[in-house]
C-alpha cells in the first residue's frame, strides 16, 4: 500500500489518523477523503490502490462512481424525527411539505415514499440551459 497523501488543517488530525487506520485494520483498498468546513477545504486526503491488485496507486484526482451518498443520511434523519413523534410514516408526505401533492401525489403516504413503493419511477427531464 502507499502511503497516504494530501493534508488535513490543524485541529483535524484525528481525520487523518481514522482515514489511515481503514487501511491498517479494516482492509481498506484505496481511497479519498475531502471535508468542508464554513467554506473551507480542512480534510484532502488520499492513498491505496484504484484496484485490488495493487498495481494502480489511488492518486489526488482518481474518479469514482457516488450512488445516493445522501440517501442513508436523510433516512436517519426521518426515522429520527419519527422516534420522537414529529413524523408519522402512515401520513401523507403532503401533511409535511405541502407542494409535494402537485401533480396527484397527494395521498402518497411517507412510508411509501421511502419504501420506494410510491410509483414515482422517473424525473421529467428537463432543458438544460447553455
Amino acid at each position: 500500500m502507499q502511503d497516504i497523501e494530501g493534508n488535513v488543517a490543524p485541529g483535524f488530525e484525528a481525520v487523518r489518523t481514522a482515514f489511515n487506520e481503514n487501511f491498517k485494520t479494516r482492509r481498506e483498498v484505496g481511497a479519498a477523503c475531502s471535508v468542508f468546513f464554513n467554506g473551507r477545504c480542512v480534510v484532502n486526503l488520499w492513498g491505496g490502490s484504484r484496484d485490488p491488485s495493487g498495481e494502480a496507486p489511488w492518486l489526488e484526482n482518481t474518479l469514482v462512481p457516488v450512488f445516493s451518498s445522501t440517501t442513508g443520511m436523510a433516512s436517519f434523519c426521518l426515522a429520527l424525527a419519527h422516534s420522537l413523534g414529529l413524523v408519522d410514516y402512515r401520513e401523507p408526505v403532503a401533511k409535511y411539505w405541502p407542494e409535494f401533492a402537485a401533480g396527484g401525489k397527494q395521498d402518497i403516504e411517507v412510508g411509501e415514499l421511502m419504501s420506494h413503493r410510491a410509483g414515482l419511477c422517473a424525473l421529467r427531464l428537463m432543458p438544460i440551459p447553455i
